[in-house]
């Protein structure tokens, strides 16, 4: 498959599944493709690296190296997607997000809080693009 053909095959998905007034997309360079779609609040979770790799490895039932090494080659593919077809710098890159959150630095809790707060007042007009 060609570049071109997937990135428009993964476009119209992520188009027609925000179409639908309730619909939650996560990664594959959504907040990107609609960048310019005003209906649609766009949230950034991010981590640090040493969170990511404790979590794969727990997950995975992996050594930490390995862990490591998936996180690497994950993260390189994940900002060569970003700078091939869009026009920002990674998938972390802030601009794309009306709201961007460490969930290193800020717990599960306090980011539902703080999604909620943000989708509410989305709903209000008073977030702009």
């Amino acid at each position: 498959m060609e570049n071109s053909d997937y990135i428009d095959g993964l476009t119209s998905v992520i188009v027609d599944i925000a179409k639908n007034d309730n619909a939650v997309i996560v990664g594959r360079g959504a907040a990107a493709i609609l960048k310019d779609d005003k209906s649609v609040l766009k949230i950034g979770l991010n981590s640090s690296k040493e969170d990511r790799i404790k979590r794969i490895s727990q997950r995975e039932n992996i050594d930490t190296t390995l862990a490591e090494k998936i996180v690497n080659e994950k993260d390189a593919a994940r900002v060569d997607f970003y700078k091939t077809f869009f026009e920002y710098n990674g998938p972390e890159d802030p601009r794309q997000f009306h709201l961007s959150i460490n969930t290193t630095l800020i717990k599960l809790d306090p980011t539902i809080s703080m999604i909620l707060a943000a989708a509410k007042t989305f709903k209000e007009g008073l977030l702009t693009h």
